[in-house]
């Protein structure tokens, strides 16, 4: 019994690496469509959740569009149980802010290898 659940903990590490992965290639669409569940909701800081993967579809496509030179450095990540921690330093420019360079904490809840709900905590600075 200890081996399966080893074996699963270690399936799912590598999900989220996988998954960690992508954003760090800044293929973020590539990432909703692999790993979020169609009833996903994120939310950024005490902020209203975007509920449904057509909802996050729409809100990722308007923040790429939006946005250029944009890279994302995973800084420190844990996994344990259902949930996936990730410190993000992400850098990008914003075509109505401009220069945009801060740390981002995500944490998220996964069920069969997709992510149900995340939450994002950022203080950007720019």
């Amino acid at each position: 019994m200890r081996e399966i659940c080893k074996k699963s903990m270690n399936d799912f590490k590598s999900t989220v690496a996988a998954f960690h992965g992508l954003i760090g290639q800044g293929k973020f669409m590539e990432a909703l469509d692999l790993y979020y569940d169609e009833r996903a909701s994120s939310s950024d800081n005490d902020g209203p959740p975007v509920s449904g993967l057509e909802a996050l579809r729409k809100a990722s496509l308007g923040f790429l569009n939006n946005t250029q030179n944009l890279t994302a450095v995973l800084e420190n990540s844990l996994v344990i149980d259902n949930y996936s921690v990730a410190q993000w330093h992400y850098r990008f420019t914003n075509s109505k802010i401009g220069v945009v360079d801060y740390r981002q904490i995500s944490i998220a809840y996964w069920e069969n290898r997709k992510i149900v709900k995340e939450q994002h905590l950022h203080n950007i600075k720019y």
